[in-house]
């Protein structure tokens, strides 16, 4: 006896049942783990590559900037009159090129990954500042608009803003090297967690299929055969075998089932047996009293056998033994002469057909 065939039908499909929802659930969570292992790969490296992003534009703002403070130097040098003021076309360009390099800087140091990339974007934002405040210095000299200014000022524009200028360079260089190292190892990354994932996923479900597949041929196996074997004993019913017996294992229904059909065969071979001694007992009362009343003849009809009438016994021979009963008989009815004294036909009427008169013996 196995141990699904000691649970009852109900709790073996339950906990078939249940042991298939909790693969599925398996699966699903190995599905949603992966996917979200997946999605944080892809989302570094989505985050990385707008970090990437950042710095070309933060490279392309800083080339601006320093260009078009080099513009309206340029300006301030051949006259233009309002070259070094703010409304000035070359130096509102420039103001407006190094407020987006800020800003941008700003942006990538927020979406920085990493420690020394946002201290390194920090450095970037000092020079910046830094940068601005001398062209402030710049700007005042060209407004000045005398030589001695105007060589002090080329002399900022040509020596530290260049310098600073190409500190902000290899400091974005720094950061535009780590950020695609970031950026290859997040897609590294993004790769290697879509390929454990696949695996993971495909590996979870193979092995929930085989599990609920055998646990379902098992729990099919545990049903199917123990109602074939009480099937096929039915067919034997059927064909008149009641001597073959019934297997029964387990605690369900179906073993239940075929203990009771064990008690109806042993039952309805009890009565067989039953029947069959009852007709024998039958057959063998009703051969008995037919051998036995065969060779009797009705004594009224049959002549004396023993000894012939032709001389009648005297009264003295006749009364000289007593009067004996015959079985079956009254009392008063002794067997005598019809026409003696204590006749039957006279004391009590017609003699009954089994107390009919015949010949006395002599004495």
């Amino acid at each position: 006896m196995t141990l699904l065939n000691r649970l009852r039908l109900g709790a073996r499909l339950a906990t078939a049942f249940a042991t298939v929802i909790v693969l599925l659930l398996v699966v699903m969570a190995t599905a949603i783990l992966t996917a979200a292992r997946q999605g944080a790969a892809a989302s570094r490296m989505e985050q990385t590559q707008q970090f990437v992003e950042l710095l070309k534009d933060a490279k392309f703002s800083s080339a601006d900037f320093n260009g078009w403070q080099t513009a309206y130097a340029f300006d301030a040098l051949r006259g233009v009159a309002d070259a070094a003021q703010d409304t000035g076309a070359s130096r509102a360009a420039f103001l407006t090129s190094i407020r987006t390099f800020q800003t941008t800087v700003a942006t990538a140091t927020t979406s920085a990954t990493s420690t020394a990339t946002r201290t390194e974007l920090e450095s970037i934002a000092t020079l910046a500042a830094q940068f601005l405040t001398v062209d402030t210095q710049i700007a005042e000299l060209y407004r000045r608009d005398t030589t001695a200014a105007r060589t002090a000022a080329n002399v900022l524009v040509i020596g530290q803003e260049i310098e600073i200028f190409q500190q902000i360079g290899t400091h974005l260089d720094t950061v535009a090297a780590a950020a695609g190292t970031d950026f290859a190892a997040a897609r590294s990354s993004a790769t290697a967690a879509q390929r454990t994932g696949d695996a993971l996923i495909w590996s979870a479900g193979t092995v929930a299929a085989l599990i609920a597949a055998g646990l379902a041929l098992v729990v099919t196996r545990s049903v199917t055969r123990p109602v074939d074997s009480v099937r096929r004993r039915l067919v034997l019913l059927a064909d008149g075998d009641l001597a073959s017996p019934v297997i029964v294992t387990g605690r369900d229904e179906i073993a239940a089932m075929a203990t009771a059909l064990r008690q109806s065969l042993s039952a309805l071979g009890t009565a067989m047996r039953t029947i069959d001694g009852s007709a024998t007992s039958l057959a063998a009362a009703a051969a008995s009293p037919t051998r036995r009343s065969a060779p009797r003849a009705s004594p009224r009809t049959s002549p004396p056998s023993r000894w012939p009438p032709s001389t009648p016994p005297t009264a003295s021979a006749r009364h000289s033994r007593p009067p004996r009963s015959w079985p079956g008989c009254p009392a008063t009815c002794t067997p005598s002469s019809p026409g003696s004294a204590t006749s039957p036909e006279r004391r009590a009427g017609p003699v009954p057909a089994r107390c009919a008169p015949v010949a006395w013996m002599p004495a």
